[in-house]
């Protein structure tokens, strides 16, 4: 059976405008999670893009009784949300949990897990296909937050943070960098892109990235170019 020309736009215009959706979630993700932007403005991307009536983005921690909301859309009822973390805490990062409720569905999305704490995705009357879409991407763009940033966000540390002041690259080695990692540093220092920094350390594009995302974990800066302004900065101080 063929689909009528005019059904044929109005499918194509809806897959345009989740696409739109989706890139606008990933741009929010990676703004918001590298300290660029606030957490609402994620959260209300994903609110748009899954059609969620309510969301909310929680930390649970294993010592407490009830989880801390790191934004709340749309005003969510905290004693039901409660119940619906503390199971989706038990489960695998990016994975989706369904709860069928009397009147919509709600869903949450393991975001991350780590000793001590877990932070949770919440949403109600969400579109599950595009929930289920979401789901492991977003769980991938949490992996790569910057260090302590939701920490700050519930006040639990303050902005300062004493690694600041060390130098990156020391006999000290105060980050814990391998030989590999510092020697990217030193390439991203003297001005080289990614695919030049594997063609002189003979390695692959793969390769690099991860020693990226090694330095970017190890010393809490949220990309390339806050490394090479702190190598920059380290150098003026000497």
């Amino acid at each position: 059976m063929v689909m009528p020309a005019n059904h044929r736009r109005i499918a194509a215009a809806s897959i345009t405008s989740d696409l739109g959706c989706f890139v606008r979630v990933g741009h929010m993700a990676t703004l918001t999670l590298s300290g660029q932007a606030d957490f609402r403005s994620m959260a209300e991307a994903i609110a748009v893009a899954t059609k969620a009536d309510r969301l909310a983005l929680v930390r649970l921690y294993d010592d407490a009784p009830e989880a801390e909301i790191i934004v709340d859309v749309g005003g969510v009822d905290s004693r039901k949300l409660n119940a619906l973390v503390a199971t989706a805490a038990e489960g695998e990062v990016g994975g989706l949990k369904t709860y069928s409720g009397e009147y919509f569905e709600k869903f949450t999305v393991l975001l991350g897990k780590s000793d001590g704490h877990a932070d949770i995705l919440f949403m109600a009357c969400a579109d599950p296909a595009v929930t289920e879409l979401l789901a492991s991407e977003l769980a991938f763009l949490w992996s790569l937050r910057k260090k302590g940033l939701v920490s700050r966000m519930l006040g639990h540390v303050s902005d300062y943070d004493p690694r600041a002041v060390l130098p990156l690259l020391s006999h000290e080695n105060h980050f814990d960098l391998t030989r590999a990692e510092a020697r990217v540093c030193r390439s991203l220092a003297d001005g080289l892109k990614p695919a030049e920094i594997a063609r002189r350390l003979d390695c692959s594009m793969p390769t690099v990235r991860t020693h990226l995302r090694n330095i970017y974990a190890k010393t809490g800066l949220s990309g390339m170019m806050d490394v090479v302004h702190k190598l920059h900065a380290d150098t003026a101080l000497v």
